[in-house]
């Protein structure tokens, strides 16, 4: 608990301390051997803060960052803040550089999904979805939920000839023992 609630708390400086974090450390050399820059905003580097809630293994991260002050609309700033920051750095001309962000999964809210696609997208940020699967539900939802545009893959629908896209597909284990038996 103490480190979530430091990170939680770092969470609600950050937007402030940006300005002055970013202009005296935020200092990068652009190579051409970088082609693209993925942009970790969350655990594994993906776009959630923590991992779900597994009361079965006594882990309830998600709740003790909700104790600890994270909300939702903190947990946006926070990650278009860092967007914008790799942006100034890496997707300015003439060293501009693919940069991806990874926002299948969401912290609080799935809608969270579909608000950093509409921030990013605009600003020609494109998307890497770890965990391509080939049955995964919730993963193209359209218009058609009381949530519209926010399942696990509509944002690469809606901006895939926009901007640049990385899947990173998932081998499942039925698939894995299909390939070393033969059968699931």
């Amino acid at each position: 608990m103490y480190g979530l609630a430091d990170s939680t708390l770092l969470a609600r400086r950050l937007p402030r301390a940006l300005p002055g974090l970013h202009s005296g450390l935020w200092r990068v050399t652009v190579t051409t051997r970088i082609e693209w820059v993925a942009i970790g905003l969350g655990t594994f580097g993906e776009f959630h803060a923590t991992d779900v809630d597994k009361p079965y293994y006594g882990w309830y991260d998600r709740t003790a960052i909700g104790n600890a002050g994270l909300t939702s609309s903190l947990w946006l700033s926070t990650t278009k803040a860092i967007t914008d920051w790799y942006i100034d750095a890496f997707g300015k001309r003439p060293a501009q550089k693919n940069l991806l962000v990874q926002n299948a999964s969401f912290t609080f809210r799935e809608d969270e999904r579909r608000i950093l696609a509409d921030y990013v997208g605009p600003k020609g940020v494109g998307f890497s979805n770890n965990g391509l699967y080939p049955d995964s539900n919730y993963s193209i939802v359209g218009n058609q939920s009381n949530c519209p545009y926010c399942g696990q893959h509509d944002h690469i629908v809606n901006w895939n000839s926009q901007v640049p896209i990385a899947l990173k597909p998932t081998i499942t284990c039925c698939a894995m023992k299909r390939r070393s038996t033969g059968a699931c």
